[in-house]
């Protein structure tokens, strides 16, 4: 019966495919379209995800219908996911050397910098929830890239510590959003979770790894991660790709002086000079070095 429902339930969403995209063929992809919550709750998918994008190899993500960039790339299809903020990356992947995923979730951009570079020498992925860490691990064996991302199971702060983080979804799904600050969080936590913290200058320290390329996506956090990354700031090599929020925007930009700011409108598949007034929701941001 389990076997018979899981190859049901896959064949009726992939025949569904071809619906959804000529329902949404007229807009970018998006967590928050009614028609993709629909279609990826009401026909779920398990199995491997092939994830295809521009100027990248593609590669797969697993998904018990539990990870939303795997949801995003079924249904959208090429190019399914924050698409301006993923060709950036993947444009400056192509020259970095050590790349750090801050806030990796599943690992989405992890594997686009090693699909984007054979050459990258380290890619380290810093998740510090239970669930999320160890399906980067299941997403690195199939696509035999364990050696080249080495996975951190802690979190990016501006001490060495502990914290405890708040998850706002039940244990169906392996949320994207989860905080240790609750920054602009209105939901209800539905549980809870501690982890251990670490400062970017002090991992660099200990591991010898210098990165020219940072994504950091921690929910709020984002300031305190920049705090514990000053040194490597100071050093005026590294181009960041952040997650801002409207009330944390301007602590991060106090950090960012003598960097050139940009925004990646997701929604709009552009990357624009930065305007403060833009900033009226979570938004990705690029400081490159001048």
């Amino acid at each position: 019966m389990p076997l018979n429902f899981v190859s049901n339930a896959n064949a009726r969403a992939i025949s569904l495919i071809p619906e959804f995209r000529d329902l949404t063929h007229d807009r970018l992809p998006d967590t928050f379209d009614a028609i993709f919550y629909k279609y990826r709750f009401e026909n779920p998918y398990f199995g491997y995800v092939e994830v295809k994008n521009d100027a990248c190899a593609p590669f797969y993500m697993f998904s018990n219908n539990d990870d939303l960039v795997a949801s995003h790339y079924f249904w959208y299809g090429k190019n399914g996911y924050e698409v301006a903020s993923v060709r950036e990356w993947i444009m400056r992947a192509k020259k970095a050397n050590i790349v750090f995923d801050i806030g990796a979730h599943t690992g989405l951009f992890s594997l686009l910098a090693c699909r984007s570079n054979q050459q990258i020498q380290q890619v380290v992925a810093f998740e510090p929830t239970a669930r999320a860490s160890s399906r980067i691990l299941e997403n690195l064996i199939v696509n035999s890239l364990v050696g080249r991302v080495k996975v951190e199971t802690q979190a990016v702060s501006n001490a060495a510590g502990e914290v405890e983080f708040m998850i706002y979804v039940d244990e169906y799904q392996i949320g994207t959003g989860s905080s240790f600050v609750g920054t602009g969080k209105n939901y209800e936590v539905r549980r809870r979770e501690r982890a251990s913290t670490i400062r970017i200058d002090d991992y660099i320290k200990s591991s010898g790894l210098v990165p020219d390329l940072l994504k950091i996506d921690v929910e709020g956090a984002e300031e305190m991660a920049l705090e514990g990354a000053q040194d490597l700031i100071a050093l005026k090599r590294a181009t960041f790709l952040i997650e801002v929020l409207p009330e944390t925007v301007d602590g991060v930009l106090k950090h960012l002086g003598g960097y050139k700011i940009l925004l990646i409108d997701d929604h709009n598949n552009a990357t624009v000079p930065f305007d403060r007034q833009a900033v009226t929701q979570y938004v990705n941001i690029l400081a490159v070095p001048n």
